[in-house]
């Protein structure tokens, strides 16, 4: 939870996907206006379940809760609980389809944080370097040589569960991190994107170009 009394606008709360990174984010936050709510695992395809799963499902409960919502959408208060909802998850293909679930629960549960621009991911580094005491981070091996200036020992970055809770700056600290606004979709998009997290596969194997 959050310690103090912060505007509602000013609050952040961080969906950190495993235990590792989770505790790491607990460690590396602001109380004063960043929570963190670490995930046990794959969050559940809300899009393709029945609402008597969901209901029963702790997870999404509990999700859910932080946000300030029960698994009917509804909430007690007027404004939401937090003015930035950042989703945290790894840079891979478990972190994108972690991302994917999760803007589920938001786009069937909490539609309007994504339309009013409350949603947010933060743009994960894949290697990290260090040199001396000096740490770096970059998409690229060539990024991070081109910040340290010369010799830097490299190495791939598989999750955020690998960085220590003093380098978690690099996504908690609004000075040093880079956020990505979750835009409407607009009604195309939003058929899509039903249809990505249907019932159905066939869509996403087209997208995947299995079909």
């Amino acid at each position: 939870p959050i310690k103090g009394n912060c505007p509602w606008n000013e609050r952040e709360l961080f969906l950190v996907e495993g235990d590792s990174a989770g505790g790491s984010a607990k460690q590396a936050r602001d109380p004063t206006f960043q929570a963190v709510y670490p995930l046990k695992g794959k969050p559940l395809n809300v899009m393709e379940t029945a609402q008597d799963k969901i209901n029963n499902n702790a997870e999404i409960a509990g999700l859910l809760a932080a946000i300030g919502v029960n698994t009917e959408g509804k909430g007690g208060k007027k404004d939401p609980l937090y003015g930035k909802i950042i989703l945290l998850a790894d840079a891979d293909v478990d972190g994108s389809h972690i991302n994917t679930l999760l803007l589920g629960v938001k786009y069937k549960f909490v539609r309007p944080l994504i339309e009013q621009g409350y949603v947010y991911t933060v743009r994960s580094p894949l290697y990290k370097g260090n040199k001396g005491t000096d740490v770096f981070f970059g998409m690229t091996k060539e990024e991070v040589w081109e910040q340290a200036g010369s010799k830097v020992d490299i190495t791939y970055l598989k999750g955020w569960g690998e960085v220590s809770p003093e380098d978690l700056g690099i996504a908690l600290d609004p000075a040093k991190r880079t956020l990505i606004k979750i835009l409407p979709s607009g009604k195309k998009g939003n058929a899509e994107f039903e249809q990505l997290l249907g019932k159905k596969p066939a869509f996403r194997k087209q997208l995947l170009g299995v079909i």
